[in-house]
């Protein structure tokens, strides 16, 4: 139960994914860990791996019109997916 209500304090529903300041921080946010420092370059793959997955499922759902998050900068290592 405990986890379940971090989850719901932490993570913002999926429609706010359409506004483009919240879009330039998910990626920022899951470059962090828990504890506020910068994760391994390999983990963050795999989270940004993980969420433009879970992003491209609410597409299909019809719950994001598209998945935009996968178009923003990764400001650490300046490069940019797709």
């Amino acid at each position: 139960m405990r986890g379940l209500k971090w989850v719901s304090a932490n993570t913002v529903p999926v429609s706010r994914l359409n506004d483009e300041a919240v879009r330039r921080e998910v990626p920022e946010q899951i470059s962090l860990k828990l504890d506020g420092k910068q994760a391994a370059a390999r983990t963050v793959n795999r989270q940004r791996a993980v969420l433009d997955n879970a992003l491209d499922y609410a597409v299909e759902l019809k719950a994001l019109t598209a998945n935009r998050v996968s178009k923003v900068d990764c400001a650490e290592n300046g490069s940019r997916d797709r």
